[in-house]
């Protein structure tokens, strides 16, 4: 049975998720209003602190120490989306939805996170990869992200849910080692240790993408339980 015609608001509307988010909504016919100050450039989003792995819906949240402190850096990011989560739960008791999405990739990603390694991979010759070959790997393309949520609206669910994927685990090797296989020309990786791009400067997750230091303490960022989601998917 077709959806009822719902009106949206969104506010902003014009980065990232949320032109493929529209798009979607307008194909299932829905009325879509956006509330934004312009376009501006997006800065770039700290990891949020997940200090273990296999976090499900129920895990305790980030606490902002000074709640008077609306600064966005990397140690009161994860505590502010959390606030916000408090908040709209408080005025919304059970018809609230919030989605809490990992990594998101594809189409309009202004980070290039994810493509700078297939790029990179499809350049051939000696490739730097970082870190430990088994680390986890979680991301979710930003089409099937919109679709997943639209779809989520639509059926009026509510409550928490993580979102991100893929479906069975992945690691950085066989990420990197499923792109070699689609590059036309000859390419080696040299994986090296930690301690040599600490070593030498290189920033984590920005100056070398998708690899986040052990020495930031969250083994769980890019191990987030999703079951709860998957059941509905």
């Amino acid at each position: 049975m077709k959806a009822a015609i719902l009106k949206i608001l969104i506010l902003g509307g014009t980065n990232f998720l949320e032109p493929h988010l529209v798009e979607e909504l307008q194909e299932h016919g829905h009325e879509v209003t956006l509330f934004n100050r312009g376009t501006q450039p997006l800065s770039p989003v700290p990891p949020v602190e997940i200090l273990q792995g296999n976090i499900d819906e129920n895990h305790p949240l980030a606490i902002l120490e000074d709640q008077a402190n609306e600064e966005i850096n990397e140690k009161t990011y994860g505590a502010l989306k959390a606030s916000c989560e408090k908040v709209i739960e408080r005025y919304f008791p059970d018809r609230f939805l919030v989605i809490r999405p990992g990594l998101i990739v594809g189409p309009g990603d202004p980070t290039h996170r994810f493509s700078y390694w297939p790029l990179r991979l499809v350049d051939g010759g000696e490739i730097l990869a970082r870190g430990s070959p088994m680390q986890n790997l979680q991301f979710i393309d930003v089409r099937d992200l919109a679709k997943w949520i639209v779809a989520m609206v639509e059926q009026k669910k509510t409550g928490f849910y993580n979102a991100t994927g893929p479906a069975s685990s992945l690691n950085f090797a066989e990420f990197l080692n499923a792109f070699s296989t689609l590059s036309n020309k000859e390419n080696s990786l040299s994986w090296v240790k930690e301690e040599f791009l600490i070593d030498h400067g290189v920033q984590d997750w920005v100056e070398l993408p998708l690899w986040l230091s052990y020495k930031r303490h969250m083994s769980g960022f890019l191990n987030v339980e999703v079951i709860k989601a998957s059941k509905l998917a």
